[in-house]
């Protein structure tokens, strides 16, 4: 299972990340975070604790919150490499995923625009994963979830539960790690 927080470093301060890093560190969980590139500067402290502490996979989430459907060939090409720079810059780290604003919903046209973009994030060396489900959905339905089908979906392969902690689903997180714990035999 990957725990995914959607848009980090918003909504976070420093306290907020000890305290909620501190539940996946208790449970030997990796907090995945699925950074928004352009939201670093000025936020040393939280580049700081993440540099010294482990549990923590950091993977892209986009420059800013753009649908990168939408978008020209060339400005994706611009958002990626600038956001390579800064993980590269503030983490050390070359991420292998791209998890996309909206999880690649364009729309009317559902993830129709996500091949293009998967492509071009190949030549990066990324992959493009949209395969997930939220927490609230998670908390309230995972046992009809069947999460061998998601493998047989382009993305990943671990089946991928993303939040955000700038609303309420921060309420939820030792909630959904325990729900792990209790449902084991179904993950």
């Amino acid at each position: 299972m990957i725990y995914r927080c959607d848009d980090f470093p918003k909504g976070f301060n420093i306290e907020n990340l000890k305290e909620y890093h501190q539940e996946f560190v208790k449970r030997d969980e990796v907090l995945t975070l699925s950074i928004l590139c352009s939201l670093l500067k000025n936020r040393q402290d939280l580049i700081d604790y993440i540099n010294n502490h482990s549990h923590f996979s950091i993977q892209l989430h986009g420059w800013k919150h753009e649908n990168y459907g939408l978008l020209i060939e060339e400005k994706i090409r611009e958002d990626i490499e600038d956001s390579l720079e800064a993980l590269k810059k503030h983490f050390n780290v070359r991420p292998t995923k791209w998890y996309l604003p909206w999880n690649g919903w364009v729309e009317g046209k559902k993830f129709a625009m996500v091949p293009r973009v998967r492509e071009i994030a190949k030549d990066y060396g990324l992959d493009v994963d949209v395969v997930c489900l939220g927490v609230k959905s998670y908390l309230k339905g995972f046992k009809y979830v069947k999460l061998d089908q998601w493998s047989q979906t382009e993305g990943t392969e671990t089946p991928v539960v993303y939040f955000h902690l700038w609303n309420d689903e921060k309420l939820l997180i030792k909630e959904m790690l325990d729900y792990k714990e209790k449902n084991e035999k179904h993950i």
